[in-house]
């Protein structure tokens, strides 16, 4: 099972990703924040994904978060899954955090699932 302290660094890394995020995306260089274009609102918003993207990456490497390998206990390919991870990251709290969620119910799933075949045997 994963520890809570891992899970915890991935929700403050992507906490922070998104703060830094919104800073970034007052810049008018991604186009104006209050434009009704449609097009200027996909590439802004394909830009700021980018970026949070982007420092979710440089995150995960400067931390060694790799979030593949905290699920696999391998990693065959380092680079990618630090990719992995940071795109994770990058994708915000809300995801990060179902992400998570996801996680701990699959570990009670499989934990009740061993508490029962250890009960099973003893009877």
């Amino acid at each position: 099972m994963i520890e809570s302290p891992v899970l915890a660094i991935l929700y403050v890394l992507a906490q922070a990703v998104e703060r830094i995020v919104e800073l970034v995306s007052e810049f008018k260089i991604w186009g104006d924040p209050d434009s009704t274009d449609n097009g200027i609102k996909h590439q802004r918003a394909i830009a700021l994904w980018f970026v949070a993207s982007m420092l979710g990456i440089v995150a995960c490497w400067l931390f060694s978060v790799n979030f593949v390998l905290m699920l696999t206990q391998s990693s065959h390919h380092p680079i990618l899954a630090i990719i992995i991870s940071g795109i994770i990251v990058g994708s915000g709290s809300k995801p990060v955090h179902d992400v998570i969620a996801t996680i701990e119910k699959y570990a009670v799933v499989k934990n009740n699932e061993a508490l029962k075949s250890t009960s099973d045997l003893k009877h």
